[in-house]
């Protein structure tokens, strides 16, 4: 029994055997461990929390997600989720997760120049998908392809190194609409689609699960501009952040938008993200990707009307 109570604590009494227990609170929750000391016998197991499907049970302390079930609230990184979807890219939203920020205009002019030129995945991938039944469900072709690639790039193993870890998330971000849209094309029995770098994130994804025979894949209008939005729709909110960073939510970001905007970087072919001179491959398909249609088109003869 404890004799002094903290402030935050909950008191429970084990009718049982008399005796009352102290439990500490903390964000609004009680360890499930705790409960542990309450037990009849020294001998005998403590008590336990059965909870099925985790109703009423936190997992893990976020913060990066806040939600509130009964409120209908979601937030990610202290944005809501509805001014996210309506004013964000998915990019930009995967830099907040990342980053705990959303980027400035040069952030994520870099971080969409990471992301678009490794796209492209190592041709025995391509052979690897082609092994499955053809009506083996698409998720699970995802699912072992991701699997695959880190035998790829061996260098994945090195979780304890930050440079390699935010090499990784580049690949896994940027080849993931490659390896399920040709997951997608499988179970369809159709050619998959390369990467077509000159598309944005979204509609690269489209032009590889939905392009035919048509040269060039155009996305839907609102397509295109909904995912070429960047910094300069932040999210805004009237809801007051809290003047401390929390686990609810974190600091926002406001950045001035300059009165043009740069050249993009991906005018550039070359891989800037690998730790050393040798790339993983996926600039290089680009780029040679690049060169081909450009040379198909100057050699190709003019016609008369």
């Amino acid at each position: 029994m404890n004799d002094a109570p903290a402030a935050e604590s909950l008191t429970v009494r084990d009718n049982r055997t008399g005796q009352e227990y102290d439990v500490p609170i903390a964000d609004g929750t009680i360890r499930a461990a705790d409960l542990g000391q309450i037990r009849v016998a020294e001998d005998e197991p403590g008590l336990a929390v059965y909870d099925p499907g985790f109703v009423n049970t936190a997992s893990c302390r976020s913060a990066v997600t806040y939600i509130d079930g009964d409120k209908g609230i979601l937030e990610y990184r202290g944005y809501p989720i509805e001014q996210l979807a309506e004013k964000s890219t998915f990019l930009e939203v995967a830099y907040l997760l990342i980053n705990g920020a959303l980027p400035t205009r040069e952030e994520y002019e870099e971080w969409v120049h990471h992301i678009t030129y490794h796209t492209f995945v190592h041709e025995n991938i391509k052979g690897f998908m082609q092994g499955f039944r053809y009506d083996a469900h698409p998720m699970g072709m995802l699912m072992a392809s991701v699997g695959a690639l880190s035998t790829f790039y061996p260098d994945a193993r090195n979780i304890d190194d930050a440079r390699s870890r935010e090499i990784q998330i580049i690949r896994m971000i940027a080849k993931m609409p490659t390896l399920g849209a040709w997951a997608f094309r499988h179970a369809q029995g159709k050619p998959y689609v390369y990467p077509d770098n000159d598309l944005n994130y979204t509609a690269n994804f489209l032009s590889m699960l939905f392009k035919m025979s048509e040269q060039k894949f155009e996305a839907d209008d609102a397509w295109s501009r909904r995912s070429t939005c960047c910094s300069s729709c932040t999210p805004t909110t009237n809801r007051t952040a809290p003047p401390t960073q929390c686990a609810r939510s974190a600091p926002r970001r406001s950045t001035p938008t300059p009165p043009s905007r740069p050249a993009s970087p991906r005018s550039s072919a070359r891989c800037t993200v690998a730790p050393t001179r040798r790339c993983c491959g996926c600039c290089a398909g680009s780029a040679r990707s690049r060169t081909s249609r450009r040379s198909s088109r100057a050699s190709r003869p003019a016609t008369s009307g």
